[in-house]
């Protein structure tokens, strides 16, 4: 089973691109000294390439000049890290940037084990492509913390274990040099298994089944992978008296998740990759291990979907989540999924659902006529044409779901009257609290009939938000922050849409109709995918500056000073990195 999510931030894509490419060289050496019994690990390739990458980015896009910079380098703790970094690096005739690379070397593994109590147990290893440099890195290290006089090791700070010297640091840390590899881990028995391990000319985790076919499910161009054991940490977690609950409470999150949770109680192995293409980063994870679903989760057990229309397209797109599923069969098999109180909630949402389509059957007569591709879409509002500024301006949602060929005639017209009843249960519940009601009208795009509302009171009225609201509106033209939501509704093609604008309902029904002049399909290889914009999700941020401002001194107890630094420094670095 494979699931995947995507990110699209296309500014960063050619620092991405130029470290995927380099990873295809890198042999996979410093996990040779990952302990086998290691939960779980991440490979990264190099690293140091990579961190001169990030610092060509920082300077070309301005990003060491911007007030957010100069913020993060007021902070002591870091200013003295920065200092001591700096001195090391001096006195190894190398600036700071050079001496993280060369730290970070050509690949770097991780490593996590459980441990009875606390926090788990880590091992870093560094294979280097400047191992000298690194050495006199630590040269330097030891003799300023007192770990070695006169370039000799003292006693009591380190110790021979199998050939290879150990020194300790602090309470809880332990550094070696093994051949090129710079070894560090939190924990001491971890840091004997790999000297033990090494010794005996063992390969540790890459000697494993789960290592070999972790590996083999990696494209050769992922920038970063790795696994976890999921078997080794259930049976962790329950040494701990810890357990993973077998049903879930939240109805949604079931549906959803559920098969990410069926993985988790029953998988073997989760392994995870990311990787730069077609404009975007992609994570995608695969599960070895799980075998085919129980009859009580065969809602799950669907082929995915064919992409025949591209929701990232639309115009101020900002995110979409495509899920597949039966979600007749998920209905039917609740109990098996939930709680008991979730249970029940499914089954009186059912019950209004049946109301609302004229006393039809929710589970066996609606749900059986739906596809399995479901879309929940999110793009930003153009709000300069409106005749009132909700705040906080939030995005326009839709969901998006296909209805089986045979139903699509049957279905159009119930499917319309139940949205038609729903909007006037709505209406007469706002009206009775007081609040803006809605004119809802039935009107025609591209020939596709749509069930469009719009506000009845007009800008500047007392109804427009309650009088709390009224008190922080700043603008005329400001309301409550339900003017974000205009409902809108139609029947395109075979797909039924529910929007919160009408203007993201008619970007999609563009969409989907130009969509249909072409027979290209694009494969689709996972159940769950999740696409994001960062771009269009720095603009929302910025369009609610003010009230993220207000959040701020209400959350931390800051002056509005102190709070818009707080604010303007994140959204100036995420702007510089998008732009």
């Amino acid at each position: 089973m494979r699931l995947k999510t995507a990110l699209r931030i296309a500014p960063t894509l050619a620092l991405f691109h130029a470290f995927a490419a380099n990873a295809q060289d890198a042999p996979a050496s410093a996990a040779t000294l990952v302990p086998a019994d290691s939960v779980a690990v991440l490979i990264v390739h190099d690293g140091d390439q990579k961190l001169s990458e990030i610092q060509s980015l920082a300077f070309d896009s301005d990003i060491v000049d911007s007030p957010a910079y100069r913020r993060v380098l007021e902070n002591r703790e870091l200013m003295q890290a920065r200092v001591m970094l700096a001195g090391v690096a001096a006195t190894a005739g190398v600036d700071s940037w050079t001496a993280v690379g060369a730290l970070l070397g050509r690949e770097l593994a991780i490593a996590a084990q459980p441990r009875k109590a606390g926090d788990p147990a880590l091992v870093a290893v560094a294979r280097l492509r400047q191992p000298e440099l690194v050495d006199r890195l630590l040269e330097t290290v030891y003799g300023m913390i007192g770990l070695t006089v006169d370039g000799r090791p003292q006693p009591e700070a380190s110790r021979i274990v199998d050939g290879v010297r150990v020194y300790k640091l602090g309470d809880d840390g332990f550094v070696c040099r093994i051949d090129d590899a710079l070894v560090l881990s939190n924990d001491q028995s971890a840091m004997r298994a790999v000297v033990k391990q090494h010794a005996a000319g063992t390969g540790g985790i890459v000697e494993t089944s789960d290592w070999r076919e972790a590996r083999a499910d990696v494209p050769r161009d992922a920038a970063a992978w790795g696994f976890v054991r999921l078997k080794h940490l259930r049976d962790g977690l329950s040494e701990s008296g810890e357990t993973i609950p077998g049903k879930l409470d939240n109805p949604l999150a079931a549906f959803v998740f559920g098969n990410w949770h069926y993985a988790a109680l029953h998988a073997r192995r989760a392994t995870f990759w990311l990787r730069a293409q077609t404009g975007e980063l992609t994570l995608e994870t695969r599960f070895a291990g799980v075998g085919k679903f129980p009859e009580t989760h065969r809602g799950f057990d669907v082929a995915p979907a064919p992409g025949d229309w591209d929701a990232s397209a639309l115009p101020r797109f900002l995110a979409e989540m495509r899920l597949t599923r039966d979600w007749s069969r998920l209905f039917a098999e609740r109990e098996s999924l939930l709680t008991l109180s979730a249970a029940s909630d499914v089954v009186n949402f059912a019950t209004t659902l049946s109301t609302l389509f004229g006393g039809m059957d929710f589970l066996n007569d609606i749900l059986p006529k739906l596809e399995t591709d479901t879309r929940l879409i999110v793009a930003r509002q153009d709000f300069s044409a409106t005749d009132v500024l909700p705040v906080p301006r939030l995005p326009a949602f839709a969901l998006v779901t296909r209805l089986k060929p045979e139903a699509v005639e049957d279905m159009t017209q119930r499917l319309f009257s139940a949205a038609q009843m729903a909007l006037s249960i709505l209406n007469l519940d706002m009206a009775q609290n007081g609040q803006p009601t809605y004119l809802i009208d039935v009107d025609r795009y591209r020939g596709v009939r749509m069930l469009t509302t719009v506000f009845t009171n007009p800008p500047g009225r007392a109804s427009m938000a309650s009088s709390q609201d009224e008190s922080t509106m700043a603008d005329s033209r400001e309301g409550s922050v339900r003017f974000n939501f205009t409902p809108a509704v139609a029947v395109v093609s075979d797909r039924y849409v529910v929007a919160t604008s009408r203007e993201l309902l008619t970007d999609i029904i563009d969409s989907v109709l130009d969509a249909a002049k072409s027979t290209q399909q694009t494969a689709e290889r996972c159940l769950d995918r999740l696409s994001v914009d960062g771009r269009s999700f720095v603009e929302i941020l910025e369009e609610n500056r003010r009230e993220l401002i207000a959040n701020r001194m209400l959350e931390e107890d800051l002056s509005r000073a102190e709070a818009e630094r707080d604010i303007d420094m994140i959204l100036d670095l995420l702007g510089r990195v998008q732009h």
